[in-house]
């Protein structure tokens, strides 16, 4: 997928996003501090709006009736969801519904958590001989132009990101101050459209970094999923994608700033460009294995229904500053 990733694909073609979802009545109340726990269904989910000291995600929950700001630690349990991908406050139909954590986010196993959406617009291979066409990556639920949107989130987590063996991540332009770390998780190569990712994008279960800022290290281990990339990031750490399982036109890792050291490493398939049209990353420290200095990949990536003669690329190239 990746920029012109299947989900990102899926993403621009027309609007991928099956609707929004209408606010639930979920436990935490709007603008009063103190710990709360945020539940709802798909059909009803609970709303994150306004200032909480802790919160604890158990069931289906949005972010989309203003801003929400946690003091504290944000935790999204085994049978809990967060979707935080939505540009307005769709309860006025102004302002923003950006999500602010001061402390750390914490996605246990089975959670599920979509953060972040923008109107960037990027270029990837379309099926057939029709060559690079452009598309938008990720726009937000509630853009009224899925084609060519404007909305946009800001959300920023002072702490880290951590999830272990969640159902699936998607971070977009988003500011993490911490690392972000996943260690296993997905649903296999089943493929089959499940939670908030067929809510949403009406796609399987991912997990996909894009357009991100992070002031730690980006590590994604020992996940088994339909679909994995991570695009444009720029880490101030390290960034290391390894033992990780996925489907046809999967483990893209591209077009990322890395000011540490990278490294892919048993990864099946071996690191690819897609369909993506993605470029090398920059990388100021050592850049090893599938990802590493001194690796050639085709772009397109080989096996896909492009009629295009590949050209070449290195996967990484040292960053001059």
């Amino acid at each position: 997928m990746g920029s012109r990733s299947r989900a990102a694909s899926l993403l621009g073609m027309a609007g991928l996003v099956i609707g929004v979802l209408t606010a639930g009545q979920g436990l935490a109340a709007a603008g009063t501090a103190g710990a709360y726990t945020c539940t709802g269904t798909a059909s009803s989910p609970g709303t994150l709006a306004g200032t909480y000291a802790s919160v604890v995600v158990s069931g289906a929950c949005v972010v989309d009736a203003g801003p929400a700001v946690v003091t504290g630690n944000l935790t999204v349990t085994g049978s809990g969801s967060l979707a935080a991908v939505f540009g307005l406050d769709d309860a006025t139909g102004s302002g923003n519904s950006d999500l602010t954590v001061h402390g750390n986010v914490a996605v246990a196993s089975g959670g599920s958590l979509m953060l972040g959406c923008y109107p960037k617009i990027v270029t990837g291979w379309a099926d057939g001989d029709e060559g690079l066409v452009s598309h938008p990556s990720f726009p937000c639920v509630d853009d009224p132009a899925k084609a060519a949107p404007t909305l946009s989130t800001h959300d920023v987590v002072d702490g880290s990101v951590t999830a272990h063996s969640p159902l699936g991540v998607v971070l977009h332009n988003t500011t993490v101050r911490g690392n972000i770390t996943q260690a296993g998780g997905g649903a296999g190569l089943g493929c089959v459209p499940v939670g908030i990712f067929k809510q949403y994008v009406g796609f399987p279960e991912y997990s996909d970094f894009e357009d991100n800022q992070v002031s730690g290290s980006l590590s994604v281990t020992g996940l088994d999923t339909c679909w994995f990339a991570t695009h444009r990031n720029t880490v101030r750490g390290n960034l290391t994608v390894s033992g990780n399982t996925a489907g046809r036109d999967s483990m893209e890792v591209d077009g990322n700033t890395v000011l540490g050291s990278q490294s892919c490493q048993g990864n099946s398939p071996a690191v690819e460009l897609g369909d993506g049209n993605g470029t090398p990353d920059q990388v100021a420290g050592d850049a090893s294995g599938q990802c590493g200095f001194g690796v050639i990949l085709p772009n397109p990536a080989p096996g896909l229904d492009v009629d295009v003669t590949p050209t070449y690329q290195p996967a990484a190239v040292h960053l001059r500053g």
